[in-house]
């Protein structure tokens, strides 16, 4: 689950199902228009 940092933001970790074919461009693409947020890292496996 979400985890705060000291400055009181947000740190998720989320795990993809490793069985289904995700497009990794769009997940990024997704992710960037958040607002509000910080910074992310996708990592595929």
């Amino acid at each position: 689950g979400p985890v705060l940092t000291d400055q009181g933001n947000f740190i998720l970790d989320w795990k993809f199902d490793p069985l289904k074919i995700v497009n990794w461009f769009d997940v990024n693409r997704t992710l960037k228009l958040v607002p509000g947020k910080i910074n992310q890292f996708v990592l595929s496996p």
